[in-house]
Formats: C-alpha cells, sequence, structure tokens
C-alpha cells in the first residue's frame, strides 16, 4: 500500500471524529459528543495530523483555530459527507425505503437504551421520531399510525395485520434494600414477611398485575403495599430502605447511582418472565423491520445486558435471546 493510500486509508477510518473535533474546536466537547474519552480523540487527532505531516490546529488560541490545511480538510470532509448523504438518500428513495422511523419504546427499555436507538437510527434514517409509554398505549399509537413499529412487552397474537419479532425473554426478579435485609432471600416468602411493605407498579405493567396477583393469593400476609407510576421513584425507594417489589433488572438499571444498595435475585418460585417484541404493521419494508430489530439487539446486549453484568452480575444471565 502507497503512503498516498495509507493516508487515505486514515481518513476514511477517522473522518467521524475529525469532524466532531471541527465542528466543535475542541477536544472535550468532541469526546462527549462521540461517547469517548479526551485522550482516545486526542490521540485520534495526532495520528491523522502525524500521517499528514501538519498540524490542523492552532494549539495557542482558546478555543482552537484551524489552520489552513485544517480547514481544506474540513471542507473537503464535509462536503464528502453531504454527497454520502445524498446518496443514501436517493438509495432509500429508489428503493421505496422511508427517510424516517417512528418508534415507540416501553419505558423500562426507554430508560436504559432510548437516547442510543436514537443516535444509532439516525445512521439509517433522516428523521427520527421517539415516544415512550405502556405497551397497550403504544399499541393505540401504532393502530392510529402516529408509529411505525413498537417495542412491547406483549406479543398481542390476536392483532391482525401485524408483524412481530420476540427481542429477548427476561425474568422477573426480586428487588429488596441490601442494607435492611442483608441476608440472602430465597422465596418471595422471605419478603412477605420481612415487615417491609411490597411497591408496586401499576396494574397495567406485567410486575405490577403479578404482586397483585400473589398480594391477593396470600390473603393480605404483605404488611402492607403501594402503588408509583414511576419506576424511578420506585427503585429509590427500594433503595432507601423503604419496601420491595418484583420487577425486571432492566428497571434497577435506571437508577445506577443506588445500584450498590439494592439486592436482585432470581429465586426459584413462580416469578415468571416477560417477553419482549418488536411489532410492525405488515405493510411496512420487511428490511427496515430487520434492521430495526438489529440495531436494538445490538443495543441490548452492549448497553443492557453489560450493565446488568457490571451493577448486578447475581443476575446477568436474566436476559435470554431467542
Amino acid at each position: 500500500m502507497s503512503s498516498r493510500d495509507n493516508i487515505v486509508r486514515v481518513l476514511q477510518q477517522n473522518a467521524h471524529v475529525l469532524l466532531a473535533v471541527f465542528y466543535h474546536q475542541s477536544i472535550t466537547k468532541a469526546a462527549d459528543e462521540l461517547r469517548r474519552s479526551q485522550g482516545a480523540v486526542s490521540q485520534v487527532l495526532k495520528h491523522v495530523e502525524d500521517a499528514l505531516e501538519v498540524e490542523l490546529f492552532d494549539r495557542s488560541t482558546r478555543p482552537w483555530q484551524l489552520t489552513p490545511m485544517g480547514f481544506a480538510l474540513f471542507r473537503d470532509l464535509r462536503q464528502t459527507q453531504a454527497r454520502l448523504s445524498e446518496t443514501v438518500h436517493n438509495l432509500r428513495r429508489n428503493n421505496n425505503l422511508p427517510n424516517e422511523v417512528r418508534i415507540g419504546v416501553i419505558e423500562s427499555v426507554n430508560r436504559v437504551i432510548g437516547s442510543d436507538l436514537i443516535l444509532e437510527s439516525l445512521k439509517v434514517f433522516r428523521r427520527v421520531v421517539a415516544i415512550s409509554s405502556p405497551s397497550d398505549m403504544l399499541l393505540t399509537e401504532l393502530k392510529r399510525g402516529t408509529v411505525d413499529w413498537i417495542i412491547v412487552s406483549n406479543a398481542y397474537p390476536n392483532e391482525p395485520n401485524l408483524i412481530r419479532r420476540r427481542l429477548f425473554t427476561e425474568k422477573n426478579a426480586l428487588i429488596y434494600p441490601a442494607e435492611v435485609i442483608p441476608r440472602p432471600v430465597e422465596r418471595v416468602e422471605d419478603l412477605m414477611f420481612s415487615g417491609l411493605p411490597v411497591i408496586r407498579t401499576p396494574l397495567h405493567a406485567s410486575a405490577g398485575a403479578l404482586i397483585e396477583g400473589l398480594y391477593t393469593s396470600s390473603a393480605g400476609i404483605f404488611a402492607n403495599r403501594c402503588e408509583v407510576e414511576s419506576i424511578d421513584t420506585l427503585i429509590k425507594l427500594v433503595a432507601g430502605g423503604h419496601g420491595w417489589t418484583i420487577q425486571q433488572p432492566i428497571c434497577a438499571l435506571a437508577c445506577p447511582e443506588v445500584a450498590s444498595k439494592l439486592k436482585i435475585t432470581t429465586c426459584a418460585g413462580a416469578l415468571g418472565a416477560r417477553d419482549v417484541y418488536l411489532i410492525g404493521r405488515s405493510g411496512l419494508a420487511l428490511g427496515v423491520f430487520e434492521s430495526v430489530a438489529t440495531v436494538i439487539l445490538e443495543l441490548v446486549k452492549t448497553k443492557i445486558v453489560e450493565a446488568l453484568k457490571k451493577y448486578f452480575p447475581e443476575v446477568s444471565t436474566a436476559i435470554s435471546f431467542v
């Protein structure tokens, strides 16, 4: 490979990093946008400058200023990006693929990967519209045509004209305060007799309905129970020692700052599990459906499963894939 070919390869591999630095004229702001460390962005910039044997920025000023060579490279990279964007637009139009995706996501999933899902979708679509609601409300929005795809915890098998794909299955788990109940919990009955109230989500949520069913069948053994709409509030109440709950482990990731105050276990018993589906209208392009499913599955594996391994390794296998 010639020296020129090697420089072109370096520019192609690092164009998105360079453009971020060029736009912000700041390593710090570029690193924040790219979700990389400042050291990694600085290393890319130095690597490119060494390959070109020029300085792209005047570092004696604050903020940095582009050198003439830096400005020329910025202009060319920006023009190349614009041409590629136009090419993608034309390809989509010629293949009847949408330039916009409208997606609805259940709240528990949205809290953990919602922003990443939008960013990844913007790499494929020109415009992304995202909403978050309970599963039943998202189905209503899908029928109205407000969204094209929904990520929900109900397959809705009797709904006509829908295509669906199961993305993953997640076991329900007992979540309780580590300081108040330091001993290992093996059964849901251990928490029923703990003296702490059970805190549940509303009945339209699968975990809320599960707890209410346990309460009814236990003939009032629970010390008390209360209902909260917000998962964040529920998790913080449990972390503060004010109660316990049954939820999917993903819900605890909504508040990583209190993870050390929580214990989670998928103990033996009839806690069940929920399936999470991607559902869309059958008239939409299957290619787009598969693209959206691939993006979501990758995010679940890299963001949710890895976060469980970090904060709650004891339930890191609670999520399983087809």
